[in-house]
């Protein structure tokens, strides 16, 4: 391809249009109290975004050295759009938590140092894990109470604990030669930016009768695009060589 670059801005300016859009449409909604009908121009332009962020990542696995962390965010991928596929077309959100599960799995593996690193450098990881702990410690007792007797309560808790260790993987991955330096920044920020999003996923779960909360869930996208767009460019390479 003779200038991919332009092509791959280009691609994540119409997913970030889209997720500006998509925003109008669902705070209009909110704003006419029918935030709890079927909204079609949503779901399209969210799904619509998914799909998009994909072609990005195909295009430049396909017109890049392909490397095993970029066939690791190609099947991450995969699973992003079958997740999103669930929850916002077909409204299963237990499916798409499952799928998500096996997205946050595979994102782990991808940005993990050896175990080496683990074994000789406790010093390099033992604060950020100690924080990873005392989150989900926090955010376990803090759901427990909320979450009493709601279908969803185990797979919650499971996906949240994948989410913060996939979160606090993001934060080593500097330490992983193949993501050192600016792809490492991406990694992190993109993890933090997916727990911010799922919380606002997460929380009219908690609250369904409040509008605040469903205002709060109009915005998932101003940090789910961003999110799935920093995976998608921590995949680009300038040069024809092995990196995340």
């Amino acid at each position: 391809m003779k200038n991919p670059l332009r092509l791959y801005a280009g691609l994540s300016s119409v997913a970030v249009l889209m997720t500006l859009i998509c925003l109008w449409v669902d705070v209009l909604w909110w704003y006419q109290h029918t935030h709890n009908q079927p909204n079609t121009a949503s779901e399209i332009l969210r799904f619509g975004r998914t799909a998009i962020i994909f072609l990005l990542v195909l295009l430049m696995y396909k017109n890049q050295v392909a490397t095993g962390l970029q066939r690791w965010l190609v099947i991450a991928f995969v699973f992003v759009v079958i997740a999103d596929w669930f929850i916002i077309i077909e409204g299963k959100l237990i499916f798409g938590i499952l799928f998500f599960m096996v997205m946050q799995i595979l994102l782990i593996i991808r940005h993990a140092p050896a175990m080496s690193f683990f074994i000789t450098q406790v010093k390099n990881y033992i604060f950020p894990l100690g924080i990873s702990i005392l989150l989900y410690g926090g955010i376990y007792f803090w759901l427990q109470p909320l979450l009493k007797g709601h279908p969803f309560k185990e797979a919650i808790y499971i996906y949240a604990a994948l989410l913060i260790l996939s979160c606090f993987m993001a934060y080593v991955s500097r330490y992983k030669a193949e993501c050192s330096g600016k792809v490492s920044v991406f990694i992190f920020w993109a993890m933090v930016l997916f727990l911010l999003c799922d919380i606002t996923v997460l929380l009219p779960l908690i609250f369904p009768e409040s509008s605040v909360v469903h205002f709060i869930r109009t915005t998932t996208g101003l940090f789910y695009t961003p999110s799935l767009l920093l995976l998608a460019w921590s995949g680009y390479q300038k040069q024809e060589v092995t990196t995340c």
